[in-house]
């Protein structure tokens, strides 16, 4: 397993509810089948910069008053800007229903498949990065990470700084098909993608330096959009979360897609 992969696992003791660098507890089963991810709980990804940058690019530092929580429990289900409603199941959406999927779909050693099955999964947009933030989505938040670790990795610098100037990177409209490791968004006619070497003919837009890294800032200047609904450009454009944003686009294309079959 490479660094990449880290990438991906450093946020799984949230889908048990545990915050990022508290202690995860496994049951025995747990422990014997899963062995190999334990020690890649809450990997540790500050020396990279990347985790940082993407948390940023959607949420404000977490306050240290827990009284302060958005909902009233801590809870890592994320509620649904489309329809207000928590993701959370008893029955049907919690660690005990999903644990197996979650296992199955971090155990791909392959980490381009792994960036595409998890642009396309379902499960993991059930969960936000912070109780303060329920809005925001930590599959996105992974999948931010992953592109500006993609970007790292080709700059050649060992470490991305949040305070800098964006890094030349841009927001770049491309395919539906082209869903390499920068791709943060993979929708039926389009993908959307974190990259500094856009092509001339593809419509980007930078996204800008800190503390002005707003998506819908950045959603306003691309020079082209893919055709959606106005009622949908426009709230992507009131939108200044990254997560938030890719997370609404991805409920409002299913419900579309729903709709017209």
């Amino acid at each position: 397993m490479d660094e990449r992969h880290k990438v991906y696992w450093h946020d799984l003791g949230k889908y048990k509810q545990v915050r990022h660098g508290a202690e995860v507890t496994f049951t025995p089963d747990e422990l014997t089948r899963f062995q190999r991810f334990v020690g890649f709980w809450n990997a540790d990804l500050k020396h990279l910069g990347v985790d940082s940058w993407a948390a940023r690019m959607s949420r404000s530092p977490m306050p240290n008053d827990s009284s302060r929580l958005a909902v009233g429990d801590e809870t890592f289900y994320r509620i649904s800007l489309l329809t207000s409603l928590c993701c959370y199941d008893p029955e049907e959406f919690m660690w005990a229903a999903v644990k197996e999927h979650i296992f199955e779909l971090h155990s791909i050693e392959d980490p381009e498949k792994l960036h595409r099955i998890w642009l396309k999964d379902c499960v993991v947009s059930g969960y936000n990065e912070s109780p303060y933030h329920p809005y925001t989505s930590l599959k996105y938040h992974t999948v931010l990470a992953a592109s500006l670790y993609d970007n790292l990795v080709r700059s050649g610098k060992g470490r991305m700084e949040y305070t800098d100037g964006g890094e030349g990177i841009c927001m770049v409209l491309r395919g539906p098909t082209d869903l390499q490791a920068t791709c943060i968004f993979a929708g039926p006619e389009f993908s959307l993608h974190l990259d500094r070497e856009a092509r001339p003919s593809e419509p980007a837009a930078p996204i800008g330096g800190a503390p002005a890294r707003n998506f819908g800032d950045v959603w306003s200047n691309m020079p082209r959009l893919p055709r959606l609904p106005r009622r949908v450009d426009a709230m992507l454009r009131r939108i200044a979360s990254w997560t938030v944003a890719l997370q609404y686009l991805e409920e409002v294309l299913e419900r579309e897609s729903e709709c017209s079959s």
